[in-house]
């Protein structure tokens, strides 16, 4: 199935054109809640063999910016980073501002990577409205647990929340939740931080 990513760019290089390096070119209502959903991914390492620390690998799927590594060295927290997004613009600002780590502008639905990371982390990158979410974000989480020695942790928005606009997907959390079921071992929903998200742990 091929999968138009047009809506998307669109979505984005508008916030981006208007408010630059800053949360909300990625549609985050405050660096509070980006970072509040990266703490949240943070607690993965609960769940794991390996905690995210100095030796850990991370896959940042839909990087944007770059703003998950910011997050990391501001906690102290050491990793190999790497960031993938479908939009050139962002990986070209990433580059700028972070050149000591690595950042592609790859769609993994029609690239494979020959590498694998100890945890991967998505955060928002489902939400755009595409008219096809449902298959898209099924068939990226299925190539990003492939892709994981430890663990993915994903955030979306969820249907259980009414106040967002045509423009953005709200997905059943349950449903998400039935589905990773299918992925791996161990599933764990987290509905107990924001009223618009939930976030799911894939546990390898």
């Amino acid at each position: 199935m091929e999968f138009d990513w047009s809506p998307v760019r669109r979505f984005y290089l508008e916030k981006f054109q208007r408010y630059q390096d800053s949360p909300y070119s990625l549609s985050w209502n405050s660096r509070e809640s980006q970072e509040l959903r990266y703490r949240i991914f943070l607690q993965i390492d609960q769940f794991t063999s390996k905690k995210i620390a100095r030796g850990a690998s991370l896959l940042d799927l839909g990087c944007g910016l770059g703003h998950l590594i910011d997050f990391l060295e501001r906690k102290e927290i050491e990793v190999s980073y790497t960031g993938i997004d479908i939009i050139p613009e962002f990986i070209e600002a990433a580059k700028k501002r972070r050149p000591e780590h690595k950042f592609y502008c790859k769609d993994l639905l029609r690239e494979k990577i020959n590498q694998r990371f100890d945890f991967v982390f998505i955060a928002g990158s489902f939400n755009v409205q595409m008219g096809n979410n449902e298959q898209m974000a099924r068939e990226l989480l299925k190539i990003s647990f492939e892709l994981c020695n430890c663990g993915v942790a994903v955030s979306m928005l969820t249907s259980r929340y009414g106040g967002t606009g045509p423009s953005l997907y709200c997905f059943d959390p349950l449903e998400i939740y039935q589905f990773c079921q299918k992925l791996a071992g161990k599933v764990i929903l987290r509905e107990d931080y924001l009223d618009t998200d939930f976030t799911i742990y894939l546990i390898r």
